[in-house]
């Protein structure tokens, strides 16, 4: 995989954890949407190709771990980051995200979302 991809995808992945780190501690809701903000213009830098590739190599790798316990950790870890990625990138999912929805976001259309 390209050297590029792998360090936007380390960064949103930092992203994401700040994120979800600042909405479980109740932190303002504005620096959670910048968070969100770059999260969503390093995802417009790569492919999603790639990107749905490094995933799909994620959930593979996930699914085979021998270990349970590590198993199931891994798989509800990329759960909650692909919820989370689709809320940032769905403009109806975005201004439905109760942390989201008090705050100003950056609303692109009003599209019908297809991801409920």
């Amino acid at each position: 995989m390209n050297r590029q991809i792998v360090v936007e995808l380390q960064a949103i992945q930092r992203d994401l954890a700040a994120m979800a780190h600042r909405i479980e501690q109740g932190q303002d809701c504005l620096a959670v949407v910048r968070l969100g903000s770059s999260v969503r213009r390093a995802l417009g830098r790569i492919s999603l190709t790639l990107l749905a590739t490094h995933l799909r190599e994620q959930v593979t790798a996930a699914l085979t771990c021998p270990d349970p316990d590590c198993r199931a950790h891994q798989v509800g870890q990329l759960a909650e980051t692909y919820q989370t990625l689709i809320r940032l990138l769905c403009p109806t999912c975005r201004r439905e995200w109760p942390v989201l929805a008090k705050c100003e976001v950056d609303d692109d259309s009003n599209s019908s979302c297809h991801h409920q």
